[in-house]
């Protein structure tokens, strides 16, 4: 959250924050805390005025910046696992409703324990970009539904 503070200094025209949920769909104990920690991103951002699509514009409801409802951001790498593989030279389990998965970070690392390096949270900001955008729409309806909320903002 300090990072997004810093963020208010200027003026922008959007903000999107991605953050694991840290628990399945149907968590609302998570879910809950989820939603409070983008009510006070949402409260602390200073938009640009110069947007049509800044949060205190009276058509604009306040929750301008949009979560990306996943349990945990590896299930991304269970939706796509071929950049994944080849970084780390394994196969992963072909899983086909990979929100559905548990534990998909344990699973990730199991699955490089024998390896010469074993997963960490780290390792996801050089292979988010290699990820196939078709397969996480067709694999993740989270994926799909945030798509969807970010074409509807970005028409206005």
């Amino acid at each position: 959250l300090r990072r997004i503070m810093e963020v208010q200094r200027e003026n922008i025209d959007a903000l999107i924050v991605v953050r694991d949920l840290d628990g399945l769909r149907n968590d609302q104990h998570q879910l809950a805390l989820r939603k409070e920690f983008f009510r006070k991103v949402n409260a602390s951002v200073n938009f640009s005025t110069r947007s049509s699509r800044r949060v205190d514009a009276p058509s604009r409801p306040r929750n301008f910046v949009r979560l990306l409802f996943i349990y945990e951001l590896e299930v991304l790498f269970l939706a796509d696992p071929q950049p994944f593989e080849e970084y780390f030279e394994v196969r992963l389990p072909r899983i086909p409703e990979p929100e559905t998965v548990v534990e998909p970070k344990e699973l990730l690392r199991t699955a490089t324990y024998q390896g010469a390096e074993i997963y960490a949270e780290h390792h996801a900001r050089h292979l988010l970009p290699k990820l196939d955008f078709n397969l996480l729409i067709e694999q993740l309806p989270s994926f799909t539904r945030f798509i969807k909320d970010l074409e509807a903002i970005l028409k206005e």
